[in-house]
């Protein structure tokens, strides 16, 4: 009966190991997903190209036409995805497998409703509200809370 004991301890600490392990790896995508995208690649997106295709105002045509493209398109095409081949190159897991999690997460785990319920108003509040040279700022401060919700969903089935 001690053996048995020892057996579990040994198997808890095996899991305890595995699991520091894996909250390691997954902090590091993330991590790396907030500096590469989140951090440079969102600030020459919105400061430098979203002028350009969009224009610099703040009246309600240009925040509509901003925030739909940013969610439709650009969320959809690139936020995301990125975030799952990240996560996927630091799991050594191959692109296709990662773009079918990121799928998988869309239509099991409301990935999409899920962004679309925070990052409408924010970004309707960004685009219309916050200073052009703030707007990366406020985007980081969000993304916090954003990054919370994708790791527990893309978390989900591992």
């Amino acid at each position: 009966q001690q053996a048995q004991v020892q057996q579990l301890q040994l198997e808890q600490q095996d899991a305890t190991r595995a699991a520091r392990k894996t909250d390691l790896r997954r902090n590091l995508a993330f991590i790396l997903y907030g500096i590469i995208y989140q951090g440079m690649g969102c600030e020459f997106i919105y400061n430098r190209l979203y002028p350009i295709w969009f224009g610099k105002g703040t009246g309600p045509t240009v925040v509509l036409t901003k925030v739909l493209f940013n969610l439709c398109v650009q969320a959809t095409l690139v936020t995301l995805p990125s975030a799952y081949l990240i996560k996927g190159f630091v799991f050594k897991r191959s692109t296709k497998d990662a773009l079918r999690h990121y799928v998988s997460d869309i239509k099991n785990h409301g990935l999409i409703k899920k962004y679309y319920a925070l990052w409408f108003p924010v970004d309707c509040v960004i685009f219309s509200v916050v200073p052009e040279h703030f707007r990366v700022t406020v985007m980081a401060m969000v993304s916090f809370l954003w990054m919370i919700i994708l790791s527990t969903v893309s978390a989900r089935d591992e």
